[in-house]
């Protein structure tokens, strides 16, 4: 079991007559579901988003919410949904409510071998489009 923007394994064995004859383990970063359905502020990460990253944002979401409230905020996986680009099917962009906001933590891209991310990776039509919905 595993927590939040942390690393676990998938291990496949493969067995003839009860001895194993082979073995795959595959690591697994652990990243929540962008919920399409409602409309909230959005946290974009990356592979290089570490658990102690996520935990410090969702305390900044929680700071900024009224007193006694809790506060829900969607995660943007760079990785997980191929980049920062929305699609028709997957639009980040439509589910980032009035008076929400967008927070792309930065890492140094092309620095390591996750790839990195930087909001300059942000669509120029994707950043048009949200700020036509908010009316600004």
């Amino acid at each position: 079991h595993g927590r939040a923007f942390e690393t676990a394994e998938w291990t496949a064995t493969l067995q003839l007559r009860g001895l194993d004859v082979e073995r795959h383990a595959v690591p697994l970063r652990l990243v929540p579901s962008f919920n399409f359905s409602i409309a909230a502020d959005v946290l974009v990460t990356c592979p290089e988003t570490s658990r102690d990253d996520f935990l410090a944002c969702r305390e900044m979401f929680a700071l900024s919410a009224p007193e006694g409230h809790g506060h829900y905020f969607n995660v943007w996986d760079a990785q997980r949904y191929g980049g920062l680009a929305a699609t028709p099917t997957q639009d980040w962009v439509a589910r980032v409510g009035p008076g929400h906001v967008v927070v792309v933590p930065c890492y140094a891209v092309g620095e390591t071998t996750q790839g990195g991310l930087a909001a300059t990776m942000l669509r120029h039509v994707d950043v048009e489009r949200f700020l036509e919905e908010e009316g600004t």
